[in-house]
């Protein structure tokens, strides 16, 4: 018989060699890959374990998870990023939740979390992602607002800060980071009284109450914006609460100075504000407040002094100025007292079309303005500054 007709009968016996090794074959892959699985789901129970116990441990074991190839080695990713957070290692989290094939997997607590750490520690490009990332679900949409606003005030998006503030005003409720974040962005919008609520608003809030980082925080930014607006007895609690914690602050002393020339205090006013001259002898805001104390206490001569020092030093500030034409005027020297205030109006209006100028960079970014803003910067004698603007307003 020849080898051909023969091939019909060897068929089916090399059809089931075939078929008995390709089925141990995937027996075999099956039993590794039960193996990793199983592996992979053990490690990932002793890290959900550990977590709140030892979030470092919890880290080390599901880094073991993420060796596997396995099912779960995205969620192995996911829950090493959830111990990394606890464990204040910021970036670190970021790196585990990118590395998951879906890193949209992780819960929107964990991403709004990690977005809030960034937050704090001022990594604006990690919060913008994990709060992008965030954003698909509508449960905590609150906190995910609070977050947008607080990007859009770090990056200058001016637009979008006045209609995301206008449109968290209604969410916010009694939850005191979202009222300090409403608070930045008015004060950045110029929006001083709405500010100065919004930071009442968030001081008072029980229900989500600031924690005392916040607190620290804010306390120095609204006693001043209180100042400002001329409610010297609101700004007196926050003065001395600030005073209490940082003693030897000169913006703290400089407040509490301004505070007590308020209240008819002069001579208190006078050496709380020496004290910070000796904290802080560079800072005009300082010296100008110490000048003027000096004058309300009759001591002309040594305000004058300072007034001239401050005025050579920073030629381009407008209060110095106007302190010393007050000064001249009370000692009758009514021509130089003319002068300076003049020079001391236009630096004013110098350095109100400065911030009108550089507001509208932050939306317009051209040449034409680049180069307004450097010629007001040369008018104002600030030529270093003048020659940056200059470069940027090149085409």
């Amino acid at each position: 018989m020849s080898p051909r007709r023969n091939l019909p009968a060897n068929r089916p016996r090399s059809h089931r060699r075939i078929a008995r090794l390709v089925i141990g074959l995937v027996l075999l892959t099956g039993a590794g890959w039960g193996g990793w699985e199983w592996s992979t789901a053990r490690c990932l129970a002793r890290a959900r374990d550990e977590l709140l116990r030892n979030p470092l441990r919890a880290e080390q074991i599901a880094a073991e998870a993420t060796l596997n190839w396995s099912f779960q080695r995205e969620t192995a990713w996911i829950v090493r990023g959830r111990c990394c957070l606890l464990s204040d290692e910021i970036p670190e989290a970021y790196g585990c939740w990118s590395n998951a094939a879906r890193p949209n997997r992780a819960s929107q607590d964990d991403l709004l979390a990690l977005a809030d750490a960034a937050l704090n520690i001022r990594e604006w490009r990690l919060a913008e992602w994990a709060n992008a990332a965030a954003e698909r679900s509508n449960r905590n949409r609150r906190i995910w607002l609070t977050q947008r606003l607080m990007l859009s005030t770090h990056d200058q998006k001016w637009d979008r800060v006045a209609i995301e503030a206008d449109g968290l005003i209604p969410l916010a409720g009694d939850h005191g980071p979202t009222w300090m974040a409403i608070a930045e962005a008015h004060f950045a919008l110029n929006r001083f009284p709405l500010a100065a609520e919004a930071f009442r608003r968030a001081a008072d809030a029980k229900a989500t109450a600031l924690s005392e980082q916040q607190r620290r925080e804010m306390t120095p930014r609204w006693a001043q914006l209180l100042i400002d607006l001329g409610e010297f007895d609101a700004a007196a609690p926050l003065v001395a609460s600030e005073l209490a914690s940082q003693p030897n602050d000169a913006g703290a002393l400089r407040r509490h100075a301004t505070v007590l020339r308020s209240q008819g205090n002069t001579a208190e006013a006078l050496s709380t504000i020496e004290v910070a001259v000796q904290v802080a002898p560079d800072d005009e805001r300082v010296t100008v407040l110490h000048a003027t104390l000096l004058v309300d206490s009759g001591k002309n001569d040594e305000a004058a002094v300072i007034l001239r020092r401050v005025i050579e030093r920073k030629p381009y500030l407008p209060e110095p100025r106007h302190r010393y034409a007050l000064l001249l005027r009370e000692q009758q020297n009514w021509e130089a007292a003319v002068s300076q205030e003049q020079e001391a109006q236009r630096l004013s209006q110098l350095q109100r079309d400065l911030l009108n100028a550089q507001f509208a960079w932050n939306t317009e970014r051209s040449p034409k303005l680049a180069a307004e803003i450097a010629r007001i910067l040369h008018q104002l004698g600030r030529a270093q500054e003048a020659r940056m603007w200059e470069r940027r307003a090149q085409p």
